[in-house]
């Protein structure tokens, strides 16, 4: 990412605006004409942050306390979003519950808006009405088995802008209510593998954008990439042949979005994509931390037709926001 950034102020990009943050955009602008190029905006449709729970964690304690729908909301009540959006992203982004965006016309402020409050003292108590009351030397809870109550967050560095600083201040949030959190930051490949395997206890990444529908696996746990309940996936993936036939509550899902693929009907399909984020904002099987992002998109001077607003999305063409094919080289000669 720094190289990416390095090549912008150089002149040296036509158009990029992958690997490029909202910490870049003071850095980009104030060096726009010495790079002969215009800074312009691609909205990241999704959510920057989340939080994904290992719903198939080895970890059989661990998993029993993760099934506890108390024991997500406690800790998206314990995180403060506006903090972390000062000190990471300037106050850019917009708190968001992971139930997709405002962009998606499935989406409701209700749904973005579900259990992202700060409120430690409600995080507390529920808690402490799971029965997780007993507390270690050090003041963190412990588990029914006697054992301190320790997450680890596994992330990479999947933006270039330092995601590592908001997944620890995650752990700070948590930490608060008794819950010992560390970080182990990973390269990428190593990260897939572990994740996709379902060797986390909990994994930091973005959740995808507006057109979840056809790239599921944010909500619908339909193959090994569905980071909140990668061994579901599988089962799903395979027809039953191998991982873990999910509970009736996450099969509920799966049959709401085939019903989703098979139907023609815009208004009917809207209804029923509402109704599976509606499932997840009362679940949080994934915790969304932060989302929408306004991120800098650099384009040489040279280099026309280019709209001054997209979506920061691998579908950027959807809503017409965006034709590639009309984009042209003009010379200056």
């Amino acid at each position: 990412p720094e190289v990416v950034v390095m090549k912008a102020l150089n002149g040296e990009i036509g158009m990029q605006f992958r690997h490029l943050a909202p910490a870049n955009w003071t850095l980009l602008l104030s060096n726009k004409d010495k790079g002969n190029y215009r800074v312009l905006k691609a909205v990241y449709p999704g959510l920057d942050a989340a939080i994904y729970f290992n719903m198939n964690c080895k970890d059989q304690v661990l998993r029993e306390i993760f099934e506890d729908r108390r024991f997500r909301i406690a800790l998206s009540l314990a995180l403060d979003r506006n903090t972390i959006n000062q000190l990471c992203y300037q106050g850019l982004l917009k708190p968001l519950q992971a139930a997709s965006t405002s962009y998606d016309p499935m989406w409701t402020e209700e749904m973005g808006e579900s259990y992202i409050e700060h409120d430690p003292d409600e995080a507390n108590r529920l808690l402490d009405e799971m029965g997780l009351i007993e507390r270690d030397k050090n003041g963190y809870r412990l588990r029914p088995d006697g054992k301190t109550l320790e997450l680890t967050i596994e992330i990479y560095e999947y933006t270039g802008v330092g995601v590592v600083d908001v997944y620890e201040l995650v752990a700070s949030f948590w930490d608060k209510i008794g819950v010992k959190t560390a970080v182990k930051p990973q390269e990428r490949s190593l990260w897939t593998v572990r994740v996709t395997a379902g060797e986390h206890q909990v994994a930091g990444y973005a959740v995808g954008g507006i057109l979840w529908q056809l790239d599921p696996v944010w909500y619908i746990p339909v193959s090994t990439s569905t980071y909140w309940a990668p061994l579901y996936g599988l089962w799903y993936a395979t027809q039953g042949e191998a991982g873990e036939e999910p509970p009736q509550e996450i099969l509920k899902l799966i049959e709401l979005y085939e019903e989703l693929v098979s139907t023609l009907d815009e208004e009917a399909r809207t209804l029923i994509g509402r109704e599976i984020l509606g499932i997840h904002s009362e679940n949080l099987w994934v915790i969304g931390i932060l989302g929408e992002s306004p991120k800098p998109l650099v384009v040489s001077n040279n280099f026309r037709n280019v709209p001054p607003e997209m979506f920061d999305d691998f579908r950027m063409q959807c809503e017409g926001k965006l034709n590639p094919e009309q984009f042209f080289i003009k010379s200056f000669e």
